[in-house]
């Protein structure tokens, strides 16, 4: 997959969605060009409760048992600003 630029606004929220099954999550945070970014490269925000996502984007420590509950296609990012300093896969 390969991400295009994000070049809208911030301030307005994307309502033209489509569901191509990528979904991601945002944990601890709500960071607006991360959430822009992947609702622009198709991808779906997931409720907290809803086990199903493509892209996990956190700030701050994750449980252990959702590194051991990953499928081989789930992703977790860290956010570059917080304590963390890599990309789980």
């Amino acid at each position: 997959m390969r991400f295009k630029p994000y070049y809208g606004s911030l301030s307005q929220k994307n309502t033209q969605l489509i569901d191509r099954g990528y979904y991601f999550k945002l944990v601890n945070c709500n960071i607006l060009i991360v959430r822009s970014v992947l609702e622009e490269n198709g991808f779906v925000e997931q409720d907290s409760k809803g086990p199903e996502f493509t892209v996990l984007w956190c700030v701050g420590p994750i449980k252990s048992e959702i590194y051991q509950s990953l499928s081989f296609y789930q992703k977790v990012l860290f956010d570059e600003f917080s304590s963390s300093d890599g990309v789980i896969s």
